[in-house]
């Protein structure tokens, strides 16, 4: 688990370097630095914000989920009919005959 609250405590509360923190909680500087980027966009910005919140809570707000929405399923049995497409392909009007599919 990550030591968010730890860090910011560490940065906001006690006024330490990246590598100081890094160190004390075993971090890289890098991780810490992207804990205060990720602070910051988030609107978080000291001590007395996060105090209150679970450990749950703050993670949902530092960290969002990245959850991407389903793509829709493509219609495969589109045009199935033997009607003729017209189809742009790199400036060039071709047409393409669609066949019945037979079962």
């Amino acid at each position: 688990m990550r030591d968010v609250r730890e860090i910011l405590r560490q940065k906001w509360q006690l006024g330490r370097s990246h590598r100081q923190v890094a160190g004390s909680v075993g971090a890289s500087a890098g991780a810490v630095g992207e804990t205060m980027r990720r602070a910051k966009a988030a609107g978080v910005t000291s001590w007395a914000e996060i105090e209150g919140l679970s450990p749950s809570a703050l993670e949902a707000r530092l960290y969002p989920s990245t959850a991407v929405a389903a793509k829709p399923t493509p219609d495969c049995a589109w045009n199935l009919a033997g009607e003729q497409d017209e189809i742009d392909v790199i400036g060039v009007r071709s047409f393409q005959v669609v066949e019945k599919v037979q079962g």
